[in-house]
Formats: C-alpha cells, sequence, structure tokens
C-alpha cells in the first residue's frame, strides 16, 4: 500500500544519505603500481545547474564548489598527502581514476562552455597541478561513452612527457557520438565504434603494455539474429615512466 512504498522509499533514502557521507577517495598498491581514487560527483552540487539558465550561478554555488572540492577540503589535502607519501621505488607507477574526464574530445560534451563539460575543466584546473607536480602517470576516467587516449601535458598544454588522461567510456551503456575536429592533435588515440576494455601489463618500473581491447561484433549465428563478437585489440602502444623520482 502508499504507506508501506513511503516507508521503503524512505530507508532507501537514508541508505543512500548514508553512503553519500562516506568518502569517494581512497588508494591502495598493487604491483608496482600505486592506485588511487577520487570523488567528481560525490557532491550537493548538481554537474548541470549552469546549464540553460541566463543567470547561471545559483546561490552560494562557488562556494559550495570550493568546500567540495577546493584547495581546502577534505578530498583535496587527502589527495596530495597522499601522492606526496607515496614510495615511487616500491611503486613507481601512479594511476588516478574518476569518473569525469578532464580532457576528451566528444563533440556531445562541449568543453568549457556554460552548456557543456564546464564541470569537469573546473575540476581538471584544480588537480592536475597535483599530478604533475607528483608524477602521476595516467588519470583513467569514464562519464563520455568512448574511448581516447590523450598526448601527455603538463601546464593544460601538450608536451613530451607528462600525465597522459584516459576516457574508458566503453563499458556498455549506449556509445556516443562524434569528435570535434579541432582536436586531433590532442588525441593519441580515440574511438568510439565498439564497447571494450584495457589490459595494462606493467613490466618493471620504466615501461608498461597498454592496448584497447573491443568487443567487434562478428558473422551472424546460423540462423540466429544475434552476432558472435570478437575481441580486437586496438591503440597498443608501450607507456614510458615520465616520473624521474
Amino acid at each position: 500500500d502508499l504507506n508501506k512504498q513511503e516507508t521503503s522509499m524512505a530507508n532507501l533514502q537514508a541508505k543512500a544519505n548514508a553512503v553519500m557521507k562516506q568518502p569517494y577517495f581512497y588508494s591502495f598498491d598493487s604491483g608496482l603500481v600505486h592506485f588511487v581514487s577520487f570523488g567528481t560527483e560525490d557532491n550537493p552540487i548538481n554537474p548541470y545547474e549552469m546549464r540553460g539558465n541566463a543567470n547561471p550561478y545559483k546561490s552560494n554555488y562557488d562556494k559550495r564548489f570550493q568546500e567540495h572540492f577546493g584547495r581546502n577540503s577534505t578530498q583535496y589535502k587527502w589527495l596530495e598527502n597522499d601522492l606526496k607519501k607515496i614510495n615511487r621505488t616500491s611503486t613507481p607507477w601512479v594511476v588516478a581514476y574518476t569518473h569525469r574526464p578532464f580532457y576528451h574530445s566528444a563533440n556531445h560534451h562541449s568543453p568549457c562552455s556554460r552548456d557543456g563539460d564546464w564541470y569537469g575543466c573546473a575540476m581538471r584546473d584544480l588537480y592536475t597541478p597535483l599530478f604533475e607536480k607528483y608524477g602521476v602517470n595516467l588519470i583513467l576516467a569514464g562519464h563520455a561513452h568512448h574511448y581516447e587516449r590523450s598526448r601527455p601535458r603538463i601546464n593544460n598544454t601538450l608536451a613530451s612527457e607528462g600525465p597522459i588522461y584516459v576516457v574508458l567510456g566503453t563499458g556498455g551503456f549506449k556509445r556516443e557520438g562524434h569528435f570535434r575536429t579541432d582536436s586531433t592533435k590532442d588525441s593519441a588515440f580515440r574511438i568510439s565504434d565498439y564497447f571494450g576494455y584495457v589490459k595494462m601489463q606493467v613490466c618493471n618500473s620504466t615501461t608498461l603494455h597498454w592496448k584497447f581491447v573491443a568487443a567487434v561484433p562478428g558473422e551472424k549465428d546460423g540462423d540466429k539474429s544475434t552476432e558472435t563478437a570478437k575481441a580486437k585489440a586496438f591503440d597498443e602502444v608501450w607507456i614510458e615512466n615520465w616520473n624521474k623520482t
């Protein structure tokens, strides 16, 4: 009945509120890699607050954003402290991951505009200096439903070495769109045709092997209407560790 439905919804909301109070940032070591997670969505801010609004800033928006993500926020301080303490002898590789990408070239998420992915750009301006300062190798994200590997970047500019930003939005939801033609030079590789995943093999302290494995549709399976997907490797590269400490 209605009372039971309302009670059930209230219980679900209480559980959701409890989960949201937990930190979305943590780290762990696995082999030669230090993995670090940080949040971009776990906040009381709607990333689309500015969209389609002539007066885009809602009440106290900037204050709320800075409190949750800014340099004096719990997450930012924790992240810098975590990166600062990494033992690069035992874990010479550092891989960070989150939800929203800092760099991408999908045309369905226009960069740094009120009607586009301004939110990712605001996060980027705060956090990329940390990744550069402490020699983070790879930053992985999703959100945009394609695969894309950037060229190394330093100070928001292409560089010969530096952090590499990867979009891995190919887990199974609908594939999205085309790419902007004005950002071809920024991407080392990009594809939106297939679902897929990445295989990363860390060989030693200086080199890792990286490839994107796509599920490519095959032939029709006899009289059945379904197709048998075949794994096919794209973007198979060797990545050198740019951190020299």
